[in-house]
């Protein structure tokens, strides 16, 4: 069952790499902002537990 001569259906095979590729990379920009909020709470806090000691 495979018909390649669809255009509806490779219109939707070529949008969808597209789409996951715009996906990961705002993925990839939120994991990267999510690390460095973490790292900067991390070290907000180690800062505040020397200053306190």
């Amino acid at each position: 069952m495979t018909h390649s001569s669809n255009p509806r259906k490779s219109v939707l095979l070529n949008l969808f790499p597209s789409k996951m590729e715009q996906f990961q990379k705002w993925l990839h920009k939120m994991q990267a902002w999510l690390h460095f909020l973490i790292l900067g709470i991390s070290n907000t806090l180690n800062y505040d537990s020397v200053i306190s000691h």
